[in-house]
């Protein structure tokens, strides 16, 4: 088969897809932790952590935790005055926080619909409440699972850092007038991309995927952010994630991946995007920022179908 080249749905990315460098994604494992490991997430190490901003208890104690990250990437400080020119600064101002989602150390979020829709549970309060801070612009919420999705920490969690600004990729993608996204469900429903639609919500490998098995989930009716779904959606939504993380994992193996959350108030529409960790990112990518994707979407989606 021969190589192609293709354009990203805003045309400021590339994506190459060469099927003769397709690597064994099932070569990908989670490292075991080293002996005498302790868990600063586990349920009675709490003294490890900082102490808790919110928890969601039972009869037997926390069901979720949500902590400030100990080792920050940034704070609440205040930013500097911009300069004037082609650069300027500010200090890395705003929060970084972890969502401990389960005391369970060996829990995937795919192991329960009822768990997941509690985690989004907790991303819609928190996103709810970091976005009524005065100087906070956006609030980025992603999960790293394995070591080579960043995962730093095996025992399930997600993170989120709450920014004074908008990032530059969210702002290449807000445009005037009516949602593009609304416009590529549109046409991915009919696509060779599509993995499954349920429950209000569409699954579908992007055109110009980055990474094999690379999926978008994005309700079908036009939603903002998490904080607009009512429970029977966010039941939706934990339903199609779990399903399409299994698939993926059915296929894979225990691959580490990434999932990235983006939501803004007004025209944005509401995604969760996976991106499992299957290809290398070396020195073409990182010099160039085109991705080498070694799996069509067409074939990671007709391997998707078929696995769930």
């Amino acid at each position: 088969m021969a190589n192609e080249i293709r354009r990203g749905y805003f045309g400021g990315e590339y994506v190459i897809f060469s099927p003769a460098r397709k690597a064994r994604p099932h070569a990908f494992r989670k490292p075991a932790e080293k002996s005498g490991f302790v868990c600063p997430f586990c349920p009675g190490n709490e003294r490890m952590t900082p102490p808790s901003i919110k928890e969601i208890r039972d009869g037997s104690g926390w069901s979720m935790r949500l902590i400030p990250n100990k080792f920050p990437a940034v704070t609440n400080a205040m930013p500097f005055s911009q300069k004037k020119g082609f650069y300027g600064r500010m200090a890395a101002s705003g929060m970084h926080e972890v969502i401990i989602e389960h005391p369970s150390h060996g829990w995937k979020i795919q192991d329960s619909q009822a768990a997941a829709a509690a985690v989004i549970r907790m991303y819609a309060a928190r996103y709810s409440e970091l976005m009524a801070e005065k100087n906070i612009k956006y609030v980025q919420i992603w999960r790293n699972y394995g070591k080579e999705g960043g995962a730093s920490v095996s025992h399930p969690h997600s993170q989120l850092i709450a920014l004074p600004f908008l990032p530059p990729d969210i702002k290449c993608e807000v445009v005037s007038g009516s949602c593009a996204y609304c416009r590529i469900i549109k046409s991915e429903m009919k696509s060779e991309r599509m993995v499954m639609k349920s429950r209000g919500f569409a699954a579908f490998v992007p055109y110009a995927a980055k990474a094999p098995y690379e999926t978008w989930i994005f309700p079908l009716k036009h939603k903002p952010t998490l904080a607009e779904l009512s429970e029977k959606e966010v039941a939706g939504f934990a339903d199609i994630l779990c399903r399409v993380l299994r698939a993926i994992e059915k296929i894979t193996g225990d691959t580490p991946y990434n999932y990235f959350i983006y939501q803004m108030p007004g025209k944005y529409h509401l995604s969760l995007r996976i991106m499992p960790v299957i290809n290398i990112i070396a020195g073409f990518e990182k010099s160039t920022g085109i991705y080498i994707n070694t799996l069509l979407p067409e074939d990671a989606a007709m391997e998707m179908r078929a696995a769930i």
